[in-house]
């Protein structure tokens, strides 16, 4: 019994060992929480064994801390993360991404790293705070400490613009003119505009509202955003056209030429800002070129956050991506902000915003109305239809040798003679009287023969010369 054991153990170690692979590698951080000071930069290391895949690094607060990373690991190397402090207060750096082994398997990763922010320091030394001496009435007095500004969105776009009633279709955050035609009878619209997602309460607009008067003919109406830094700005325009009321018709439209925009979402210098920008499983429309800012992308997954893949062209940047949450059906605008660390750069030079409008469609929509139409999109199972190809031929050949066989027995019977008893003795009467008759009249031939063969037999006789005496 122990013999048995021991040999069904020993095969239970061999199957394990021959059947166990390591399937991914691993993606190793040098600390998970570091200490800086306002104005300072730490580094941490992040390095791949048997791994090779895209590193992502983002903050839960970039106005405590800010993180910039390469964005490309690979087997056998690390790759540096520099966290800055901006003010004092803690936050979470969240390092992740995808990486594959040398056989190609795919795996998620994710590293943390809790970052504590203190206060200002000069030559990367902490600063203390003087002694407290006593004042001539007796008391203590501390230096005013004064809060670092936090960093101010820049975002002047709008989510939704549009009016009341005879609204238009077609709104594009990035497109900043639009034409709509009205009848005669609309006096007055109201122009509604909703700011950009994440920015209610932030940004400050002005030119929209109730009892717009129209005037027949062409009336232009101008909408103005301010960003919550109070520097950026952007100038949407409605065209609204009141027909006339004589003929109803449209009076000329003078075509006035599509004002500039602000440039602040041009590079800060030449050649700043990506020069890699990808998303898994996507192609961007048009082709990433660093300074073409705005893409198109459609969606057709149901899922709610992209794998974006970013390179900056300068070493010290931050690249913070918005809008990449929760994607819903519809349109949805990505933000991706390329910023410089230095303060002297950010104040100094402007920021690189690239855009990336996601339509997204969901398709198990249209599945399920298919279903409940009785409409199957599912792709073929082509051994079931194969079975039933079987099934349906054999039915088939079954069925129509029961129909050859119903022909033939009908045709059988039709042919087949029924007499009844009666007819079957008249029927022997006449056959042994035919019998009768037959045998009759072979006696009788029989009977003319013979006669015929005597009477000849006698002629001859007669005819015959006699042996007796010649005449002369």
């Amino acid at each position: 019994m122990k013999k048995s054991k021991l040999i069904l153990s020993i095969i239970v170690l061999f199957i394990s060992i021959c059947t166990y692979t390591k399937v991914y590698g691993g993606v190793n951080i040098s600390q998970t929480s570091v200490e800086v000071n306002v104005e300072e930069s730490k580094t941490v290391t992040l390095s791949a064994s048997n791994a090779t895949g895209t590193v992502y690094a983002s903050s839960s607060n970039s106005s405590i801390a800010i993180v910039s990373s390469e964005n490309w690991i690979e087997d056998g190397k690390s790759i540096n993360i520099t966290i800055t402090g901006k003010s004092a207060g803690s936050a979470t750096i969240t390092v992740n991404g995808i990486v594959s082994d040398n056989a190609g398997n795919d795996a998620p990763y994710s590293k943390t790293i809790n970052v504590t922010v203190r206060g200002s320091n000069q030559g990367g030394t902490t600063t203390q705070p003087p002694e407290e001496k006593p004042n001539q009435g007796g008391t203590t007095t501390n230096p005013p400490v004064t809060p670092k500004p936090t960093e101010k969105s820049t975002v002047a776009t709008l989510s939704d613009l549009g009016i009341l009633p005879n609204d238009f279709k077609g709104f594009k955050s990035n497109t900043y003119s639009y034409s709509v035609e009205v009848p005669n009878e609309v006096e007055k619209i109201e122009i509604y505009a909703k700011p950009a997602k994440g920015q209610e309460g932030k940004q400050k607009i002005s030119g929209h509202g109730a009892n717009k008067i129209l005037k027949v003919g062409s009336n232009k109406f101008e909408i103005n955003v301010t960003a919550e830094d109070g520097k950026t700005t952007k100038k949407y325009t409605i065209n609204v056209t009141r027909k006339a009321k004589e003929d109803d018709q449209t009076p000329p439209i003078t075509e006035e030429p599509p004002e500039e925009q602000p440039t602040d979402e041009q590079p800060i210098e030449e050649g700043f800002g990506l020069t890699e920008l990808k998303i898994e499983g996507i192609t961007l429309s048009p082709e990433f070129q660093t300074d073409k800012y705005e893409y198109k992308i459609d969606l057709k997954e149901d899922i709610s956050k992209l794998n974006i893949t970013t390179i900056a062209t300068h070493p010290d940047t931050v690249i913070e991506v918005l809008g990449n949450e929760n994607l819903v059906e519809g349109e949805n605008i990505i933000t991706i902000i390329v910023k410089p660390i230095s303060e002297e750069d950010a104040m100094e030079k402007k920021n690189a915003t690239y855009q990336i409008i996601v339509n997204k469609t969901i398709i198990e929509n249209t599945n399920t109305l298919n279903e409940i139409a009785g409409i199957t999109t599912k792709e073929p199972n082509w051994e079931q239809n194969n079975t039933i190809k079987i099934i349906i031929v054999v039915v088939s050949v079954v069925i129509l040798l029961a129909i050859i066989s119903a022909v033939v027995i009908i045709n059988i019977k039709k042919n087949r003679k029924y007499i009844t008893f009666d007819e079957m003795e008249e029927q022997e009467e006449i056959n042994s009287d035919e019998e009768f008759f037959e045998e009759n009249n072979d006696d009788e031939k029989h009977y003319e023969e013979s006669s015929e063969d005597y009477y000849e037999d006698e002629v001859l006789e007669k005819r015959k010369p006699s042996k007796g005496k010649r005449f002369k």
